[in-house]
């Protein structure tokens, strides 16, 4: 019932499911300044790795981490500027 309340954008990630992210990243870089500036984006576990390889690519001088949620799945991916 809760995915219903989720914009449709949201949920579709296109064909790789980075359809989204990519452009997300994009943005992100332009906006994040060095000096402890941190963004931090909603995943969906089965391309967290395919997320992850794409933010390291990104942003070769920020540290990118993968978090888990409580039930130990991996939902946000982390980029933090020093």
């Amino acid at each position: 019932p809760e995915v219903a309340r989720e914009p449709p954008l949201a949920l579709d990630g296109g064909t790789d499911g980075l359809e989204v992210i990519r452009p997300l990243l994009a943005w992100i870089r332009a906006a994040l300044k060095p000096g402890w500036s941190a963004a931090y984006i909603e995943i969906d576990p089965p391309i967290a790795d395919s997320v992850f390889e794409l933010a390291e690519s990104e942003f070769p001088n920020a540290s990118v981490s993968l978090l888990t949620d409580l039930a130990g799945l991996t939902r946000c991916l982390a980029i933090e500027l020093s």
